[in-house]
C-alpha cells in the first residue's frame, strides 16, 4: 500500500501515535490499540480528518493482528468515511471481511482499493488469493497457513530464554504449518507441526476444529522438531514438534512416508513406533477428512528420500520443500538426490493440471503459486528454471511475476532491481540453509542484514517510481561479497565477529575502539577475513574521502599516502594487533583482506599504494581472480590447527577404548541404558574411530595425573576385558591388542600415553575463586560471577595443565568451551568430539564380537 504520512495536528497526538507505532513494531498490539485510541480521542478536538483516518487505519491493523475482525472492520469503515479517496481503508476492510469468510464483499472492497491504486500488485495478489479461498470453501475445505512470528511463536517469556531463541530462529526459517479443514464436520489435519505446538493447538481449538491426524511432508528438523541436527545435537534442547503433538494428543497418529520414518525415529526416539503410520500402503495411499475432503499422497523424492505432497480434492497441492514458488528444495542435504528431484519435477509434478494451486513449505516471499506459474516461470518448465537450489548466473530464473533479465545493454532500472532482488533471495536461502544445518557463530547478524535488504528491495521492486540513486543505495554488493567469502572458505566458525582490543591505542575514527570486527572467521579460527566490496575506483574515492566525482584522473590517484593517515591501514594494524591477543591453539590467526571486486592490474595506484603497503604490514591479500581461489592465498599459512602434543581428557580415552566403537554394528537394542542406546544410534550414523585416528595421527599423547587417577578408578569398576586391554595398550603395559579393529591406522607406535604432573595455569586456578569482592564481581576474568557449578578442581587440573603446557586438549564435554568463554577465558585450545562410554559390560552376552 502507498505510504500515508500526514503531519500530526499537535504534540499530544504525535506523542501517542509514536508510542503506539513503537508498540505495533514490537508486536504489543493491545498496548498499541490503547495509545491509538488516546490519539483518536485527542484528535477529536481538531478538524484534521487526514490524520484521524490514519489513526483508524492503524488501529484497524492492530485489531487485525489480534484477530478481532469485527473491530478491525469498524475502524476500516471509519477510515473510508474520513478519507474515501485512500485505498488503505478499503484494503483494511477487505482483509477483515475475508477473515470472516464474507468473500463477495471482500472482493468488492479489494477491487475498489485497486481502482484507487491500479498498479498495486499486493492488492491484485490478495484478490487472487481470496478467489482461491472462496473456491476452497465451495469445495468443502479450507487450507489455513500458520507462519512463525505472524500466527505462532509470538508469546515470549523472560522465564524461558531458550524458547525465546527458538521462536526467533523459527521466524528466520519462515516455515509454513498447514491446517487442512473439512468445513462440514470441522475435522482437520495438521501438516508439519513444528516450533510451537501449543500455539498450533490453541489456534485449532479457538477455531472450533477437531484435530484427527498429523502429516509430515519430510523428516527435516524444521518440519518435525525434536533434537537439532549436527552440530547442535550436543545442545540439551528439544524443539516442539511432532513428538510434542503426539504426546499432547495420544489418540492421533502421524502419516509419514516409510523412507523418512527412520530419520524421524532417530531424531525423536520418544515417539512410539506405532504412532508413525507409513503412507503408500493399500490403505494409506489416500486419506479422508470428514465428508467432502479427500487427500491423495504423492511421493516427491529429491529433497529427502521420503518427501511427499498432499493433493487435496485433485486441485490443491501442499508440497513441503519440494517446490518453493520459483525454486525447488535443496538436494545437497542428507538423503537428497538431484536426479530424483529432476524426475519429481519433470514427471510427477510436471504432469499435474496447470490450475492446481501450490502451497510451499516456506514463505520465501510467496505463500502460494500454481502449477501453471511454476511451469512458465519456475521449476516445472522444459529447462527446469530454478532447479539448482544454488543456480549459476546462467541458470537463474525469475520468481513468479518477475520478468527474465534482458541483455545489459538494454536493461532498465526495473531489470536491475529484479536482478538484485533475485540475487538477494538466493543469498537468503543459502543463509537459511547454513542456519539450519551448521553452527556459525554470529550468522544471525548477517541473516538480519540480508533480511532487511530483501525487504528494501521488495518494496523498491513493487514501487512504480524508480530513481538511479535508489539502486545505488542497495547494500547487496557488500552482502554478496561476504556471502561469496563464506561459500568459498573452509571450516567457517564465525561471521561478523567482534574481537576485544582492550587497552589498544588504535583508532578507527575519532573515538577509541574497544574491539575490531572480522567479517568471516575461517579454518577453525586460524584465518580472519576482512571483506572489501568496492571496486578500484570506489576504493580510491573512499581513501581520498571523495564522492563519485573527483579532481584527479584515473591514472594519477590521490597521491602518496601515509599509513597512519588512512582508515584502511589503521584497521589492518588493529586486526594484526588483535590477532596477537587472540591465539588459536597457541597460534596467531592469519589476517586476510579480500578485495572481491578488484582484480590485479585494475588500478596501478591501488596495487602500489594500498595493496602493496597492506602486504608490507603483514596482511595477506586476495583479489578477484579466475585462476586463484580465496583458500589458496592463505593455505600456506594454515597448518594443522592442533598442537603437536595433545592432552587427552578422560572422556577421550574412554571413547578410544570403548567396545561400542570397536564392536561393529551395535544397535541400540543390544545395549542397556538410555545414554548408551543414544550413543549406539550415533555410532551407527557416524563412526568416530576414523575421526579420532585423524586427530591423533603423528601426535604425542599426554594425560594429566588427575585424569589418570580417575581413569584407573573408572576402568577398574566399569571396564570390560577388551576395554581394559586397550587401556593397558595405551599405557604401554600390553602390546598384544589391536586398538584399531575397524580402522587401520598407518602407524600405531604413537598411540602411547605419557603422564604429566598437574600444573595448571594461574588463570585456571582463579576460576575457582568466589566473587567475594567488588573488584572480582566486576572484573572481566569472571564476568562478575563464578564459572558454572559443573566446573571443579578436576577440570582445572586437566584443562589448566594442558593450557600451561600449550597443548590442545581433546574432550567430549560439550559445555566446556562455552563455560570458559563465559568465565572470561576465550580461545582455550579445545577440540570436541562425540562421547562414547564404556559399554562392554552392558552389551548383551549373545552378541558375537568377532562378526
Amino acid at each position: 500500500m502507498d505510504e500515508y504520512n500526514p503531519e500530526a495536528p499537535n504534540d499530544k497526538v504525535y506523542k501517542y501515535t509514536c508510542r503506539a507505532n513503537d508498540y505495533f513494531e514490537r508486536q504489543l498490539y493491545t498496548e498499541a490499540i490503547q495509545d491509538y485510541s488516546r490519539a483518536i480521542t485527542a484528535i477529536a478536538e481538531t478538524d484534521d480528518t487526514h490524520f484521524a483516518a490514519l489513526l483508524h487505519s492503524n488501529r484497524s491493523a492492530s485489531y487485525f493482528k489480534l484477530k478481532n475482525w469485527e473491530q478491525a472492520e469498524k475502524d476500516a469503515a471509519e477510515t473510508i468515511r474520513l478519507e474515501p479517496t485512500w485505498a488503505k481503508g478499503y484494503f483494511r476492510q477487505a482483509e477483515a471481511l475475508a477473515q470472516r469468510e464474507q468473500y463477495e464483499k471482500a472482493i468488492d472492497m479489494y477491487k475498489t482499493a485497486l481502482e484507487k491504486e491500479p498498479h498495486n500488485m499486493e492488492i491484485s495478489s490478495r484478490i487472487a488469493k481470496i478467489l482461491i479461498d472462496k473456491d476452497n470453501t465451495n469445495m468443502g475445505f479450507q487450507v489455513l497457513q500458520l507462519i512463525p512470528g505472524r500466527d505462532i511463536c509470538i508469546e515470549r517469556s523472560i522465564k524461558n530464554p531458550i524458547q525465546n531463541r527458538i521462536y526467533e530462529f523459527a521466524q528466520i526459517m519462515r516455515n509454513i504449518i498447514y491446517v487442512i479443514v473439512d468445513t462440514d464436520t470441522k475435522h482437520c489435519i495438521v501438516v508439519d507441526a513444528c516450533w510451537d505446538v501449543d500455539g498450533i493447538l490453541k489456534f485449532i481449538h479457538d477455531q472450533g476444529y477437531t484435530l484427527v491426524s498429523a502429516v509430515v511432508t519430510h523428516y527435516h528438523f524444521d518440519h518435525v522438531g525434536g533434537s537439532p541436527p549436527p552440530p547442535y545435537d550436543n545442545i540439551p534442547i528439544k524443539v516442539s514438534g511432532l513428538a510434542t503433538l503426539l504426546k499432547r494428543l495420544p489418540h492421533i497418529k502421524a502419516y509419514v512416508h516409510p523412507l523418512d520414518i527412520p530419520y524421524i525415529a532417530q531424531a525423536n526416539p520418544s515417539i512410539p513406533a506405532n504412532r508413525l503410520v507409513p503412507t503408500f500402503t493399500e490403505v494409506t495411499e489416500t486419506m479422508n477428512i470428514g465428508k467432502r475432503t479427500k487427500v491423495r499422497f504423492i511421493h516427491t523424492p529429491g529433497h529427502s528420500p521420503g518427501s511427499q505432497a498432499l493433493l487435496i480434492n485433485r486441485s490443491r497441492l501442499v508440497v513441503g520443500d519440494t517446490l518453493l514458488c520459483g525454486l525447488c528444495g535443496r538436494t545437497d542435504l542428507p538423503g537428497g538426490d538431484r536426479r530424483m528431484m529432476e524426475k519429481t519435477l519433470r514427471h510427477t509434478l510436471g504432469s499435474l493440471d496447470d490450475r492446481v494451486v501450490v502451497y510451499p513449505g516456506h514463505d520465501y516471499g510467496y505463500e502460494w503459486s500454481t502449477i501453471g506459474i511454476e511451469r512458465e516461470k519456475g521449476c516445472l518448465g522444459e529447462d527446469l528454471v530454478g532447479f539448482d537450489p544454488r543456480p549459476t548466473d546462467s541458470e537463474k530464473g525469475a520468481r513468479p511475476g518477475v520478468q527474465k533479465r534482458r541483455s545489459p545493454a538494454v536493461e532498465s532500472l526495473q531489470d536491475q532491481i529484479d536482478k538484485l532482488y533475485n540475487d538477494c533471495l538466493a543469498i537468503k536461502q543459502d543463509v537459511d540453509h547454513w542456519l539450519e544445518h551448521g553452527h556459525i557463530d554470529g550468522l544471525y547478524r548477517f541473516d538480519q542484514m540480508v533480511t532487511a535488504e530483501l525487504k528494501f528491495l521488495s518494496k523498491l521492486r513493487d514501487s512504480q517510481i524508480h530513481q538511479p540513486d535508489q539502486v545505488k543505495s542497495s547494500n547487496l554488493c557488500y552482502l554478496d561479497a561476504v556471502h561469496k567469502v563464506i561459500s568459498q572458505s573452509h571450516h567457517v566458525t564465525a561471521v561478523m565477529k567482534n574481537f576485544s582490543l582492550k587497552d589498544m591505542p588504535i583508532h578507527y575514527s575519532a573515538r577509541s575502539m574497544a574491539s575490531v570486527k572480522v567479517d568471516v572467521v575461517a579454518e577453525n579460527g586460524l584465518v580472519w577475513i576482512r571483506v572489501n566490496a568496492r571496486n578500484a575506483k570506489g576504493l580510491r574515492h573512499e581513501i581520498a574521502g571523495m564522492e563519485e566525482e573527483s579532481d584527479y584522473s584515473d591514472d594519477e590517484g590521490p597521491g602518496p599516502v601515509e599509513e597512519d593517515s588512512l582508515a584502511i591501514f589503521r584497521k589492518a594494524k588493529a586486526l594484526l594487533a588483535c590477532a596477537e591477543r587472540h591465539l588459536v591453539h597457541f597460534r596467531k590467526p592469519t589476517v586476510v583482506f579480500a578485495f572481491m571486486r578488484i582484480a590485479p592490474g585494475d588500478d596501478q595506484y591501488v596495487d602500489e599504494h594500498i595493496i602493496g603497503k597492506l602486504c608490507n604490514l603483514g596482511v595477506t591479500i586476495y583479489t578477484k581472480s579466475e585462476s586463484t581461489t580465496l583458500p589458496q592465498v592463505y593455505s600456506h599459512h594454515v597448518q594443522d590447527p592442533m598442537t603437536d602434543k595433545l592432552n587427552l581428557d578422560v572422556s577421550t580415552v574412554l571413547a578410544l577404548i570403548s567396545e561400542l566403537v570397536h564392536c561393529p554394528n551395535v544397535t541400540p537394542t543390544m545395549v542397556r541404558g538410555e545414554a548408551l542406546q543414544l550413543q549406539a544410534t550415533q555410532e551407527l550414523s557416524r563412526r568416530i574411530l576414523p575421526d579420532l585416528a585423524k586427530l591423533l595421527d603423528k601426535k604425542q599423547l599426554y594425560v594429566t595425573q588427575a585424569a589418570l587417577d580417575k581413569l584407573n578408578s573408572i576402568i577398574s569398576v566399569v571396564g570390560g576385558p577388551n576395554e581394559k586391554a586397550r587401556y593397558d595398550y595405551l599405557l604401554g603395559r600390553n602390546d598384544n591388542v589391536d586398538l584399531w579393529i575397524n580402522y587401520q591406522a598407518s602407524d600405531l607406535s604413537y598411540l602411547r600415553l605419557t603422564v604429566m604432573e598437574d600444573k595448571p595455569t594461574e588463570r585456571f586456578l582463579q576460576l575457582l575463586d568466589p566473587p567475594d569482592s567488588l573488584l572480582q564481581r566486576t572484573s572481566r576474568l569472571n564476568n562478575g560471577r563464578k564459572i558454572r557449578s559443573k566446573f571443579n578442581a578436576f577440570h582445572v587440573n586437566v584443562f589448566g595443565t594442558g593450557d600451561a603446557n600449550k597443548m590442545t586438549t581433546l574432550t567430549s564435554i560439550s559445555w566446556m568451551r562455552r563455560a570458559l568463554e563465559d568465565a572470561g577465558l576465550p580461545g582455550v585450545a579445545i577440540v570436541e568430539h562425540e562421547p562414547r562410554s564404556l559399554a562392554e559390560q552392558k552389551l548383551h552376552k549373545e552378541i558375537d564380537f568377532n562378526e
